[in-house]
């Protein structure tokens, strides 16, 4: 017990005076005396107190262990896409988790690496910019589409696409020459937010293969690193090309790579097939 035995001590407790004797415990941390009842009392608030706790730390851990399965078998499900897995496919979702597993292990031992090196903070600071400027880009070309189609901007594209003399194929070159031509002048991300949301709808209504449309426009895209003055492409060259390499014959030696990806450009819209046929396989 936590206090000292003492001396029993009457007092009238009922109302036909009989006296009763309670023995007291004096409290060595107050100095007070401290009576059997009290005792008890504190004794049963303690274990109330102590069994709300266990309850709720049970309750707690039951919620964990559900929401534990429940992302276990979700994430499952949006693998393998059914209810039945077969042993085969238990082997390959186990193979998958340690693979995860792995790349969580690469990836805090590159920070790690990084913050012993002092380049860590250098690393964040440079990929927030990034990720804002890109959240930026997407933010303004949302609002900007807003506005567009709000003013009716869609429906003038579309008219002027589907009174194009030729019909689809006119409007699928005009629109290929646009996106080339903005290469030149604008960043891939910014065509990809602004350009294709108000283009590409317009050319499916035409009825072009989606699949071959976005692989056209991939292959657009790719020339923009290549095509000056502002092809990423030229300034990672210019970064490790010595002094005595001038810009001028930096941009004078991608124009035969410009021209192989117009070449490889007109093969894909002469056969559609080289585009369509592989994700056929997989997904018809």
């Amino acid at each position: 017990e936590a206090g000292f035995s003492g001396a029993m001590f009457p007092w009238q407790s009922g109302s036909d005076g009989r006296e009763e004797s309670q023995k007291l415990h004096l409290n060595p941390m107050s100095g007070r005396w401290i009576s059997d009842d009290s005792q008890r009392q504190r004794h049963v608030n303690v274990a109330i107190a102590f069994n709300e706790m266990t309850e709720a730390l049970e309750s707690r851990t039951g919620a964990l262990e559900k929401a534990v399965r429940e992302l276990r078998d979700a994430n499952r499900d949006l693998r393998l896409a059914r209810a039945d897995v077969s042993a085969v496919d238990q082997v390959a979702f186990g193979v998958a988790v340690l693979a995860s597993v792995a790349f969580a292990g690469g990836l805090g031992a590159a920070l790690v690496s990084s913050h012993r090196a002092g380049v860590l903070g250098a690393v964040l600071t440079a990929t927030v910019r990034i990720t804002t400027m890109l959240f930026a880009i997407l933010i303004g070309a949302a609002l900007f589409a807003l506005v567009f189609r709000g003013f009716g901007g869609d429906a003038i594209i579309e008219d002027f696409l589907t009174g194009l003399p030729g019909g689809t194929t006119t409007a699928l070159v005009l629109v290929m020459l646009v996106m080339f031509t903005l290469g030149f002048f604008l960043d891939f991300i910014e065509i990809i937010f602004v350009v294709v949301p108000i283009v590409a709808p317009v050319l499916l209504m035409l009825g072009i293969d989606p699949v071959w449309l976005g692989v056209m426009m991939a292959v657009n895209l790719q020339t923009s690193f290549l095509t000056p003055p502002f092809g990423f492409a030229l300034f990672y060259l210019r970064g490790v090309a010595p002094d005595s390499v001038r810009t001028a014959q930096i941009y004078r030696g991608v124009i035969p790579f410009v021209i192989i990806q117009i070449v490889g450009l007109a093969l894909l819209a002469a056969v559609p097939g080289l585009a369509t046929w592989l994700p056929g396989v997989f997904f018809d």
